[in-house]
């Protein structure tokens, strides 16, 4: 098995630290707000590595971090009128929500900054001792980055172009070096502060992973996920502030990134406004055909939802890129289900129960193998989803067969086919209690559809016309919400 590693920039035979378990820690959620599309892509990615690390017999120990004090919460809790910490709460429960209503398996733990501020300090304690940090007059602490020689080494850019960016990400007249990062703030006025030796304040961003993942993991775990984009500075500093404290190189095995989602080109995300948050994505179509979008690309590669028609707001744009882009997911998972549903008909029919040897046939072997050699290298799901689906075109032909004549090889064949079908689409994360629901999928369509006719009504001041949209749609349950980037709608409690 062979994984692509951030750290060396090159596949490599994936060798745990420990035979037969991986240890897999992934960057998690910031609740400051609802998950979004880019934000699921990410947990749909590392729950299909570990799926799959697991169907191959490794004992998987996932954790996976919630940041539950940070400069954005702070922020959006003011804007809200809310405290800091209710309002994380609020959207953690609403996060974790989103992940089981997308088949996500949950992490063993999901360690909070704010349940391990001692480890936290502790660990700032030992860099300090290091001469790897130091306090600032007004109680805050910094990591030296020239006092570690590795610094750069992740994300492969030169030292000066990366402490520029760091000056410019956190700007502090006390810092020795226009480069150095915050492991402890100092607290200001309306801030969740915790006592340490320093002063009354809070951990910095990057020291919360540091802390928590060698606290459940220890140093040299196997597997260190997230977003490309946490890259630089994130994962930058915690790789130097990890090795620095423990002196263990390298802290994390492999560094494993996936690509970010994009609308037009740009980075999905509530800044820009082009996002669709996971509850509407699953009111425009189900769990299973956003796994088949995604997991027809590779993980590493950015998903790119793209539309010509750039009129109305970023987030109206973003819909109808994502409708336009989701059409051949759809179109494969109907297929999936409509050929598993026809096997479970035939099957049912002539009382076979598609258990026992009848799976373990040469073509699904064969395809058992050849799955498990698409994945094993650098977890690809497009080439796997190839297989699955090559073997889906053999069960239509015995389909086809069976429906002529009822012969007990052939139906051997089907339940081998339909078994293996449900199992390896299960390794990665599909389920099968979902029915073809084509009409209730296309109802967002025709929402949005009707939404844009009043638009047009109203700029050609058919007024009457625009009316009439509005009421019909609101006698149907659906509350259009009209704002200065554009209209939204939502279903009426």
């Amino acid at each position: 098995m062979k994984v692509y590693n951030t750290y060396t920039k090159r596949l490599e035979d994936f060798t745990p630290r420990e035979a037969g378990k991986v240890s897999m820690y992934v960057c998690g959620m910031t609740p400051y707000d609802s998950m979004h599309l880019g934000h699921a892509r990410a947990f749909l990615v590392y729950d299909m590595m570990r799926r799959y690390l697991e169907w191959r017999g490794f004992e998987v120990t996932h954790i996976q971090n919630v940041t539950d004090v940070d400069d954005k919460i702070i922020r959006r809790a003011h804007e809200l009128g809310v405290s800091p910490c209710a309002l994380a709460e609020r959207f953690t429960a609403e996060s974790l929500e989103d992940c089981d209503a997308l088949g996500i398996v949950r992490a063993h733990h999901y360690p909070r900054v704010t349940e391990h501020i001692p480890e936290i300090i502790d660990l700032i304690q030992r860099l300090l001792d290091k001469g790897f940090a130091y306090v600032t007059p007004s109680g805050s602490v910094y990591f030296r980055v020239r006092a570690f020689d590795r610094y750069g080494q992740l994300s492969g850019r030169d030292v000066e172009d990366l402490t520029d960016a760091q000056a410019r990400i956190e700007a502090d007249p006390e810092k020795e070096f226009r480069g150095d990062f915050a492991l402890w703030k100092a607290a200001k006025p309306g801030e969740p502060a915790w006592d340490s030796p320093w002063s009354q304040g809070r951990p910095g961003w990057h020291i919360e992973c540091s802390a928590m993942s060698t606290k459940y993991l220890g140093a040299g775990f196997d597997i260190h996920g997230g977003a490309i984009e946490l890259l630089f500075p994130h994962h930058e500093n915690e790789l130097a502030q990890t090795e620095a404290a423990a002196d263990v190189h390298p802290c994390i095995r492999y560094w494993l990134h996936c690509g970010i989602v994009t609308i037009n080109g740009q980075k999905m995300s509530k800044s820009l406004g082009n996002f669709l948050t996971v509850k509407e994505a699953l009111a425009i179509a189900p769990r299973n055909v956003w796994r088949m979008l995604l997991m027809m690309t590779d993980y590493r590669t950015p998903v790119d939802f793209s539309t010509p028609d750039r009129t109305g707001s970023p987030q109206e744009i973003a819909r109808r890129a994502v409708m336009a882009k989701l059409v051949p997911a759809r179109s494969a998972w109907e297929r999936v289900q409509i050929a598993v549903q026809r096997a479970d008909e035939l099957i049912r029919e002539t009382g076979k129960s598609g258990n026992g040897e009848t799976v373990n046939t040469p073509l699904t072997q064969a395809v058992r193998q050849r799955f498990i050699e698409a994945m094993d290298n650098d977890f690809g799901t497009p080439a796997a989803l190839a297989v699955v689906f090559d073997l889906i075109g053999e069960m239509n032909k015995v389909i086809a067969q069976v429906e002529e004549r009822r012969d007990d090889t052939l139906l051997a064949a089907l339940a081998g086919a339909r078994a293996t079908v449900k199992e390896l689409l299960g390794v990665l994360g599909f389920s099968f209690e979902e029915a073809v629901t084509r009409r209730a999928d296309l109802a967002p369509q025709l929402i949005d559809l009707l939404i844009r006719v009043r638009q047009r009504a109203r700029q050609e001041k058919q007024y009457a016309l625009a009316d009439y949209v509005r009421s019909e749609l609101a006698a149907l349950g659906v509350v259009l919400e009209d704002r200065k980037d554009g209209t939204t709608w939502r279903q009426k409690t």
